[in-house]
């Protein structure tokens, strides 16, 4: 790990602004104004809405970068450390050669579904964040 996703992880993992659980799950239940709170725990962040979601939120890395795995790491840990949190569920995931991992959150009336995936045939890994009633 190069000294640059060092300081990257310490960041994510020690800051103490908006990267409190409190703050992030706060902000969950206004999800048409979740993208800033997110941008600002990893920068720069794409979200829209769907039909069916209320919010898909995804960051984009180069493939299997570190930083990909620490985003992911403090999103599942934050969720994790809701108070409305009711079930947490890690999702085993597929027969695939790329590599995915996901975590599935109830927290009040909320589904919030984190994914990490690696694209090999577009040298991306992707961390979403998918926001369901």
């Amino acid at each position: 790990m190069n000294s640059r996703t060092l300081s990257f992880v310490i960041l994510l993992l020690f800051a103490p602004w908006p990267l409190s659980a409190q703050t992030v799950c706060k902000d969950l239940h206004r999800p048409e104004n979740i993208q800033e709170p997110l941008s600002k725990l990893a920068g720069e962040v794409h979200c829209t809405a769907t039909e069916t979601e209320l919010q898909v939120c995804r960051w984009t890395y180069s493939l299997r970068d570190d930083r990909s795995r620490s985003l992911f790491e403090t999103l599942r840990k934050r969720f994790s450390e809701c108070p409305e949190l009711l079930q947490a569920y890690h999702d085993v995931g597929v027969n695939h050669p790329d590599t995915y991992d996901a975590w599935e959150f109830i927290i009040a009336d909320l589904k919030v579904v984190i994914a990490l995936k690696d694209k090999s045939a577009l040298d991306a890994t992707f961390v979403t964040l998918r926001l369901k009633r």
